[in-house]
């Protein structure tokens, strides 16, 4: 199997799982989430919604900027829910990253 028949493979893999809309198959996907070389499952896991908020939410608590972002883009009251709570969360950081994604969650999704 050539590199583009094993690529073709992976997308349609992590197609059929971010179809499913299950728990389970979010779960598998996590773990490429911050693959750069397999951003096609970091998308799955954005258009998966609030199935994936729960996974995001535990990067973003350690500061994750690119989970933090991809709250903003899943875009339900749910992921803004979490990014409001990461407002009081210990780290400042995080404080002020929630706060500034908070800023852009409204920007875009009212």
């Amino acid at each position: 199997m050539n590199d583009s028949e094993s690529l073709d493979i992976r997308r349609a893999s992590v197609k059929a799982l971010s179809k499913t809309n299950l728990p389970q198959a979010a779960n598998i996907l996590f773990r490429y989430y911050e693959d750069v070389n397999f951003v096609d499952a970091r998308q799955a896991i954005i258009n998966m919604g609030d199935i994936a908020v729960s996974l995001l939410k535990v990067l973003a608590e350690q500061g994750s900027e690119m989970a933090m972002r991809d709250l903003v883009k899943v875009g339900t009251p749910y992921a803004r829910e979490i990014l409001n709570g990461l407002l009081d969360y210990p780290n400042e950081n995080v404080q002020k990253q929630a706060a500034l994604n908070l800023a852009e969650f409204s920007s875009l999704n009212n």
